[in-house]
């Protein structure tokens, strides 16, 4: 079958031609999306969206981020708004280095969940069009027929579509290197059949500057591919692998720029090396789970935590590779490389050591076996080659291969949680029943050659079955995935709207902390622009989440929040100003209307005080810390807390306590010294169960309501069962007078002013104004290396305090001066270098090896 276009033949070779397959996947990819979206009633198609899982929790609030950035607001070295603020090099590597985020310009913070739809069809289009350039190229040359272009259209549609990137299209971030990964290996083997370097160097160095991460898999699976193409012909295979790894590394240094910052950024965070496991005992799957998800509408709702690995990429697919490795047409040493190539990955799914290896080391958080989309990747393409080279293997085989894979299926099956019921088992046999006689018509229509008119109804029918397949199976996982949590687009933009009116009462100038009562969600910060402690991502520093935890909020193990159950000397030393959707509190200045508006804290810090000596703080609970820290800071020595008159009666399992509050005020619970344990404790007040405590959902300080001077009550603790362990109970009452005294003390001081005037004029620039000469300048910002401060041409020093925060010596510097504080990213300059020093070295090497190639052109020519 061939499509006439003009001065071009679709399906015959030429190097036009190869661009033409490659459109014409994309025009493909873009009409399965749309349908996709029709069917599944997503924006601008209906109400539904992508707003579920870690898009809802983090990347549109990164894009909302990312905007302000393009618009000159932020900028990419520092984001205030990640848990008090931390450098955003490593972040922007990780999250937003793709190019196609410049589109965001485009769209308002209320249009995100439609310009993530856009940016999903566009890298699926190019995912389906780069595997199309990729496939078409490698199965002609190893085709009888050099001059034709193979129809391996269905095939990249199965790889942009098949499961494990359907999955993963609520992690966008990923898409670019699934799109980006076949080019590199097309690239690769011209680099080794041909010497030509430009385009793999480029194309891995922009796969690697897209997501480093995914990257890192495909950087593992390209030695696993060279091995491939070098025992095709493996003549001179020396010098081929030394091109390889020349050429690999120089793409790594190409994105050092970005990469060397990154390195310093991520030490410390949950991404550093420190925290990797090491590979420990072998971790085995069920057979039967392992092939679990190999089948048509094999997803369930606990894939994404506790899933086994996602294999689908069509029936088609599975028939055809059982039947490429019996096609005698095909090289043995081609299929035995292969089979070695999905064997390696099958133990890596099957054992720890290995899953740790494709992972750097860490265990994934979510999403288990994510390289499961190169298993995938290189299914289709055995299958998409054999589809090309059949028609040598018999109908007997063919039948032979089908029974396989229906047993295969009952096997499988018999885990009773792989398929939900018996219609989805029924739906799996009459697919393979249907593409056992679609491959069975095929192979007659073939034996008939050129005189059979109906010769390319079967390619026809292949596409539409294919196509219909892997659509349904695309919606089914959509379907699954927004089951529950999803945000409809009208009630993402009503929230939107509702949170920039409140941000609205809030002054223009000034630096200080906002929270919202009312979160959408944890990275509020990040999509409304304000300063804040709430924060999840994997780029956040470890040193400020532990300083954050033992100040009594809650850390658990992705994300730290904030809560109203700390104290208001919590909220205070951290510079919190202003609070959304809060409750009204008597002390507390309201500036919104009704019940819940926005409040301003007149407790709150500045984020910078003048001090005579560096700050310190006791450890061991929340309540210590705060009253040390903030004396330290003001000099006021006044009780800030007081403890609660406390008996106990201890069980074997429980304890009771009977408490009386000796003034009034708010009432706060820690339980401390149990920190390093996992406990699954229960609270209750008075006989009423309260909350849970001791587990990552909560290890906190508890506010427990207000109680008047001599006012009794009870507080139970009760154990789970296994080794029982309450800690040290801290019951105390917050003295808000004077904790009033201390704020007021710790902005004006009696030897003078101490709070300090800032500016930030981008985000990674803070200018302090000296309110009187000190020895130092505290801070309630993360202290990290690549702070720099100056004063008048005078560099300072940086230390950190607290264990967490930043500490300017500021000795010598007089009253009035300005200091100015500015991030610059360890390693920035230095990949700087490196990558332009990559880049002439790939301009000189390139220019080499172009008039290498002319002179025997040139010579023949003579």
């Amino acid at each position: 079958m061939r499509i006439m276009i003009p001065s071009l033949r679709y399906g015959e070779y030429s190097e036009k031609n190869h661009f033409l397959h490659a459109a014409v996947a994309a025009l493909a990819a873009a009409l399965f999306f749309v349908i996709f979206l029709i069917v599944c009633g997503i924006v601008p198609f209906g109400e539904r969206s992508w707003t579920v899982l870690d898009m809802k929790m983090q990347y549109l609030d990164f894009y909302s981020y990312y905007k302000t950035v393009l618009a000159g607001k932020n900028d990419l070295f520092y984001a205030p708004a990640m848990t008090l603020g931390s450098g955003a090099i490593g972040f922007f590597s990780y999250y937003l280095s793709s190019p196609l985020l410049l589109l965001l310009a485009f769209f308002k913070r209320t249009q995100l969940p439609a310009a993530v739809t856009l940016l999903t069809g566009i890298k699926c289009m190019f995912t389906a069009a780069s595997c199309e350039f990729m496939l078409s190229d490698y199965i002609r040359k190893r085709s009888e027929r050099k001059d034709r272009m193979p129809f391996t259209l269905p095939f990249s549609l199965a790889y942009a579509f098949c499961a494990c990137i359907v999955t993963y299209t609520v992690n966008p971030m990923w898409l670019e290197v699934f799109a980006l990964m076949p080019l590199v290996l097309w690239a690769l083997e011209r680099l080794i059949r041909e010497k030509k370097i430009f385009a793999y160097v480029l194309s891995l160095a922009l796969m690697i500057w897209c997501n480093y991460y995914i990257a890192y898999m495909v950087c593992l699976f390209i030695i696993l591919w060279t091995l491939h193409l070098l025992a095709e012909e493996p003549e001179g295979w020396f010098p081929k692998l030394c091109r390889v790894a020349g050429c690999s590394l120089l793409a790594v240094c190409l994105d050092a720029v970005a990469l060397v910052p990154t390195v310093f950024g991520l030490s410390g965070s949950p991404k550093d090396a420190e925290a990797a496991v090491s590979g420990g005992s072998a971790r085995l799957l069920d057979l039967r789970l392992l092939f679990s998800k190999s089948w048509f509408m094999a997803f369930d709702a606990d894939q994404t935590w506790w899933g086994v690995p996602l294999l689908y990429a069509g029936i088609a697919v599975l028939l055809l590779l059982f039947l490429y490795f019996a096609d005698k047409k095909i090289p043995r040493r081609e299929r035995i490389s292969m089979a070695l190539i999905l064997l390696f990955f099958l133990l890596s799914f099957l054992l720890r050591p290995l899953d740790l290896l494709w992972h750097a080391g860490m265990v994934p958080s979510g999403y288990p076996y994510r390289e499961a989309f190169l298993f995938a990747f290189t299914a289709v393409l055995c299958a998409a080659r054999e589809f090309d080279a059949a028609g040598g293997l018999e109908g007997k085989l063919r039948l032979i291969v089908a029974a396989i894979l229906a047993a295969g299926l009952l096997f499988v099956s018999t885990r009773g949680e792989v398929f939900a019921d018996r219609r989805m088992l029924l739906m799996n046999i009459l697919l393979i029943l249907a593409w056992t006689l679609l491959f069975l018509l095929q192979g007659f229509a073939r034996k008939k050659g050129e005189a059979l008119r109906f010769r390319g109804i079967p390619l026809m029918l292949f596409c539409l079955l294919m196509a219909g397949e892997l659509l349904v199976n695309a919606v089914y996982i959509f379907r699954v995935q927004t089951s529950s949590g999803m945000l409809a687009y009208s009630d993402y933009q009503s929230i939107v709207r509702s949170t920039e009116e409140e941000l609205k009462l809030l002054p223009a100038e000034g630096v200080y902390r906002v929270e919202n009562m009312a979160a959408r969600e944890q990275n509020d910060g990040m999509m409304f622009d304000y300063s804040s402690l709430s924060h999840y991502s994997s780029a956040g520093q470890m040193e400020i989440r532990h300083f954050l935890q033992e100040l009594g909020y809650n850390d658990d193990g992705l994300a730290v929040t904030y809560g109203s159950d700390n104290t208001c000397t919590a909220e205070s030393l951290l510079g919190i100003a202003y609070l959304l959707s809060a409750e009204r509190r008597p002390e507390y200045e309201v500036l919104g209307e009704g019940d819940n508006g926005t409040v301003k804290n007149p407790y709150a810090l500045p984020l910078a005080l003048a001090v005579d000596e560096m700050p310190d703080c006791e450890h061991g609970d929340p309540f210590a810390m705060q009253q040390s820290l903030l004396s330290s800071l003001s000099g006021c020595e006044d009780k800030l807390f007081v403890p609660l008159s406390v008996t106990e009666k201890k069980g074997e399992d429980e304890v009771v306590y009977s408490c009386e509050a000796q003034v009034d005020g708010h009432v706060y619970l820690y339980l401390a010294g149990i920190a390093d344990r996992i406990q699954n404790l229960a609270i209750e007040k008075d006989g009423e169960f309260l909350s849970g405590y001791g587990n990552k959902a909560c290890m906190k300080v508890l506010n427990l309501g207000r109680f008047n001077e001599g006012e009794r009550f009870s507080l139970r603790i009760r154990g789970d069962g296994e080794a029982f362990d309450p800690g040290r109970l801290c019951l105390v009452t917050e003295d808000t007078a004077a904790l009033r005294r201390a704020a007021r003390d710790a902005f004006d001081g009696a030897s003078g002013r101490k709070g300090a005037d800032l500016k930030q004029p981008r985000s990674s620039v803070y200018e302090i104004t000296m309110p009187s000469a000190a020895q130092g300048l505290f801070m309630s910002i993360p202290y990290e290396g690549s702070w720099v401060a100056e004063a008048e041409g005078v560099n300072l020093k940086t230390l950190r305090c607290c264990g967490a925060l930043l500490y300017v010596d500021t000795e010598g510097v007089e009253a009035g001066s300005v200091i100015r504080l500015r991030y610059v990213p360890k390693g920035l300059y230095a990949g700087m270098v490196v990558s332009l020093l990559s880049l002439v070295i790939l301009a000189l090497v390139s220019g080499f090896l172009r008039k290498k190639e002319q002179k025997p052109e040139a010579s023949a020519l003579r």
